[in-house]
């Protein structure tokens, strides 16, 4: 067997093997899962995409033979397809007019990210309303028993309304987990790839990732379909206003990282930035999403490039 196919039916069996530790419960298999397209994007960076696709392949066919279709369809849709689109897409390059290459821009990787976060979870909401019958009254449903099983007496206060848009947001933030699920393992994967000087695509590229202003249009209309509409017109617009928010906030981490290059303790300011984004999300995401907004029109990073930053 050739090395590069034994590669990845290797990677294909890793990743499969991660996602199957989650069918047990366990809380903490639920980490293993996370970074179950790690060995997938790791392979198809390295080989290609095709052996990409080859691993996940195998890890759906090895998923299918433990747990059934029921765990390797999703194995399926939301790792195995997106990594080897994703990878199909990062290895895509054309000679440039200085002699080398020009890679698929970052930017563009994310909005391709974003569009199939969109495909993905309107698809899931369409399968759901399907087999429920309403796909609203079963999120509204969630939310509640969701509430009760945290906080009874914050159950018994929840207003109809409430309710129905805390569940038109449940499809946005699953979608913006998501990618941003996908993306950490694309660029863990790179990184590893990068030390040991087994990488195709060169350089990690988010401080000069540039996204296309549409996005923006789009969390709007978005916004307004959540804010007015109900039922599928207020899911929809859920999902689209937080998948187009996260292709805002790694525009914003890109002004982040270009900002930090000139700081004296970089690395632990941006350890200190890191944390600070997890543990008070609440505040820091959207700062971090509005400069990311801001930045097409204001042009931080090429302010600071002149000011006497350097690229990477």
């Amino acid at each position: 067997m050739p090395t590069r196919i034994a590669l990845g039916v290797f990677a294909g069996l890793i990743s499969a093997a991660m996602f199957s530790i989650t069918m047990t419960g366990v809380p903490l298999a639920l980490l293993a899962g996370y970074f179950a397209s790690l060995p997938l994007f790791a392979v198809g960076l390295a080989r290609g995409y095709l052996m990409a696709g080859l691993g996940g392949l195998t890890g759906m066919v090895a998923i299918a033979s433990i747990g059934g279709v029921v765990f390797a369809v999703p194995f399926l849709m939301a790792f195995a397809a997106p990594v080897t689109v994703l990878v199909r897409q990062a290895l895509l390059a054309r000679p440039s007019q200085g002699g080398g290459m020009e890679w698929y821009p970052a930017g563009h990787l994310v909005v391709v990210l974003a569009s199939l976060a969109v495909v993905l979870f309107a698809g899931s909401l369409v399968t759901l309303g399907m087999t429920s019958g309403n796909a609203m009254a079963t999120l509204e449903s969630l939310v509640r028993d969701t509430v009760e099983q945290i906080n009874p007496v914050v159950s018994s206060r929840l207003t109809p309304e409430g309710v129905s848009l805390t569940a038109a947001l449940v499809p946005g933030l699953a979608a913006a987990s998501w990618m941003v699920m996908v993306a950490l393992n694309g660029m863990l994967a790179q990184t590893i790839l990068r030390r040991r000087e087994w990488n195709v695509r060169p350089g990690g590229d988010l401080a000069s990732m540039v996204a296309p202003t549409w996005p923006a249009l789009a969390a709007a209309g978005g916004g307004l379909l959540l804010w007015a509409g109900d039922g599928w017109a207020a899911l929809l617009g859920g999902l689209v206003t937080f998948v187009a928010a996260v292709v805002y906030l790694f525009l914003g981490l890109a002004v982040v990282h270009t900002v930090s290059r000139a700081w004296t303790w970089r690395t632990p300011a941006l350890v200190f930035f890191y944390g600070a984004l997890i543990l008070v999300y609440q505040i820091t995401v959207p700062a971090v999403v509005l400069l990311g907004l801001i930045e097409p029109w204001l042009g931080i990073r090429a302010r600071v490039i002149a000011a006497g930053g350097r690229e990477e």
